[in-house]
């Protein structure tokens, strides 16, 4: 059984296994004395054991109904505008990827200045076709997110971006 370490907080060291090790690694921690053993929740383990199965031997397979095959991940990535995918980083394109494998479901969390505004433009804009976009930003964002949105998609008029500048215009 492969293993690897980790550092974590207070300088020590983990030892890390695969999820498909769980229960052997379970059965274990369960013979050892002294140790306090927490269970992973059953239905949290299952969602991460069946998403494991998504990427065995470094091929994508969809596993939900809303995921999307590689060859569909391509076809969305075709239609983006040319200038957009120009300036994806590959770490960038790589996201890309990830939020459309799984139907755009995604969270893109980094530190500020990678670039998570213009991956989530390309994969909004692979779903445009589906309806409207719904930015939900901080209020001073807002004008910036519109003018983003202007910039690379150009098939996007200015006239089709509504700002809310209160909540009673969502509710309406």
């Amino acid at each position: 059984m492969e293993s690897r370490y980790t550092q974590i907080e207070g300088g020590g060291r983990a030892c890390v296994y695969n999820i498909r090790d769980y229960d052997v690694v379970l059965t274990c921690l369960k013979n050892c004395k002294g140790v306090e053993i927490e269970k992973i929740p059953f239905s949290t383990l299952n969602i991460i054991q069946r998403l494991s199965k998504s990427f065995d031997a470094g091929r994508w397979e969809p596993c939900r109904p809303e995921h999307f095959t590689d060859e569909k991940v391509d076809e969305f990535i075709r239609m983006l505008p040319r200038k957009l995918l120009d300036a994806l980083l590959p770490f960038q394109l790589h996201g890309l990827r990830f939020g459309l494998r799984r139907g755009g479901r995604s969270l893109i969390a980094d530190e500020m200045g990678l670039g998570k505004t213009l991956q989530a433009i390309a994969i909004a804009g692979c779903f445009i076709n589906e309806g409207p976009i719904l930015v939900v930003c901080p209020a001073i964002l807002r004008f910036s997110w519109a003018e983003e949105l202007e910039r690379w998609m150009p098939f996007c008029l200015p006239s089709e971006i509504h700002l809310a500048v209160s909540v009673a215009i969502l509710q309406e």
